[in-house]
């Protein structure tokens, strides 16, 4: 999947339904306004090497609450343990939660989810 449009991120989620945080996700698409920023797909070890890194800023930077860093290690490790060659990733943002999602664009299965804090308080905890 290349060109990720929101008709086809909500395929994506229907397809993945059971991925935590997914069904909050498909909640929040049919129900409330939200914004999907379309993302990136990139190169699986570049992804790895960036979020290996943000990760260990977040950890330092206390910002972030424990749910957030245990979302972004489990992340991370589903990006380390993946055997594509690509990941994609894309953003999705409601009034109380933001999401980072990051799938397989070659086989349409979401590795991992991390949810965020709302828009406003994210701003706030920039790296």
């Amino acid at each position: 999947m290349t060109n990720l449009d929101f008709e086809k991120f909500k395929a994506l989620c229907r397809a993945n339904h059971d991925v935590k945080y997914v069904s909050e996700i498909s909640d929040i698409m049919y129900n409330a306004r939200c914004v999907l920023k379309v993302g990136i797909t990139d190169a699986k070890k570049k992804v790895e090497e960036l979020y290996i890194t943000k990760l260990h800023i977040s950890k330092e930077s206390n910002k972030f609450s424990q749910a957030e860093i245990a979302d972004f290690e489990q992340c991370v490790n589903a990006i380390k343990d993946s055997t594509s060659i690509r990941i994609g990733m894309t953003f999705f943002f409601a009034k109380k939660s933001t999401f980072s999602i990051f799938y397989d664009p070659d086989t349409n299965e979401i590795l991992g989810v991390i949810k965020f804090r709302g828009l406003q308080e994210l701003k706030k905890l920039e790296l």
